[in-house]
């Protein structure tokens, strides 16, 4: 049910109830990980390949105990163009589309949207917020050593319950094959990594850049410092099973107040 030539490093998620949702290519299965078999199969995303060599990326939307931690919903978004490994074309547009699917549903189905620039090789990151950061990539060609073009330098924000994007100002610094992001414990993203040869190479397009950046995303900013909790008191040690109390404070309360569990990529909310 994974066949297809664009069908290596699988996408994998942890559902609620234990099985693992894996996917390659367009393809996508429930597997039950302890007896070894699939569960069941969901249809095919639409439009271009997913997966290695074509790149796109992936993240589960936060759980929330508002749905018990029940609703797993994946969101895919970009890859490069159906065809465009095989034909060694470094220049094909990437894809726009993003699916979004609930994969605990009982009959799944693909909502599809498109992002505002094409992205091949980029990285998805749950933010605090509740929001998808797309960050990293190229908007031409697939992964690979030298197979890419047209760094995408412009962070994009995806808002799930509003259903809009977003454009944040864009980095100098291209990051593309072998790219990475991670969420910081501060809310910052750390950004490394981008080598599109085979080797260290510090010549030519795009050479070897061995710099580090941090994003902060718009919520860091000064204008929400009086909305911010800051925490005041918590114990040094905590037990396993062992009840703790946090003490924090914040300036005006606005909405909920959010505690987030964060082991990236992954983001648990509960809200008071």
């Amino acid at each position: 049910m994974l066949g297809g030539d664009n069908n290596l490093y699988p996408f994998v998620y942890l559902l609620p109830n234990g099985d693992l949702f894996v996917f390659t290519n367009r393809n996508f299965v429930q597997l039950n990980w302890n007896s070894s078999k699939v569960v069941r199969g969901y249809p095919q995303i639409l439009e271009n390949p997913r997966n290695y060599p074509s790149a796109g990326s992936a993240v589960m939307l936060p759980l929330t105990w508002q749905t018990g931690f029940g609703f797993a919903q994946i969101m895919v978004c970009g890859g490069a163009a159906a065809g465009a490994s095989n034909a060694r074309n470094a220049n094909a547009p990437a894809s726009f589309s993003c699916g979004t699917i609930v994969a605990s549903s009982g009959n799944p189905v693909w909502a599809m949207q498109n992002m505002p620039i094409r992205r091949v090789m980029g990285d998805m990151i749950n933010l605090p917020t509740g929001d998808i950061l797309i960050i990293n990539g190229a908007q031409n060609g697939y992964q690979g050593w030298g197979k890419a073009n047209n760094p995408a330098l412009n962070p994009v924000n995806y808002n799930p319950v509003t259903k809009q994007f977003q454009i944040y100002a864009k980095t100098n610094i291209p990051r593309m094959y072998h790219s990475t992001a991670n969420l910081l414990s501060d809310g910052r993203v750390l950004l490394a990594e981008s080598n599109t040869h085979q080797f260290y190479t510090y010549n030519g397009q795009y050479p070897t850049d061995l710099r580090v950046e941090a994003f902060s995303p718009p919520y860091l900013g000064a204008g929400f410092n009086g909305v911010r909790p800051a925490i005041q008191g918590y114990p040094n040690r905590i037990k396993y099973k062992q009840v703790f109390v946090v003490n924090f404070a914040v300036g005006q309360r606005v909405g909920a107040v959010e505690v987030n569990m964060n082991s990236a990529p992954y983001v648990m909310h509960s809200f008071a």
